[in-house]
């Protein structure tokens, strides 16, 4: 039982470790910031386009939102 909980963890370490290589390849990095808040700001508008304006080839060219919103809406109707 250990052990599950062990690569589970690993596993949300590496999600992790690839959604910050992920963020700073497409955002930070792109940008020269003048302070910290600025960065923050920077940081949660892309995270927003992300989830809600950007389509996802995974997700039938769907943004995350737009996806879930879909699947809640088919599993009500079930």
């Amino acid at each position: 039982m250990n052990n599950a909980v062990i690569y589970n963890n690993r596993l949300c370490k590496k999600i992790i470790l690839m959604t910050t290589l992920w963020l700073k390849l497409k955002e930070i990095n792109r940008y020269s910031y003048y302070s910290i808040k600025e960065l923050k700001l920077s940081v949660f508008e892309y995270i927003h386009f992300y989830n809600f304006n950007r389509p996802h080839s995974a997700n039938n060219l769907l943004s995350p939102v737009q996806f879930e919103m879909l699947f809640c809406f088919f599993c009500l109707l079930y």
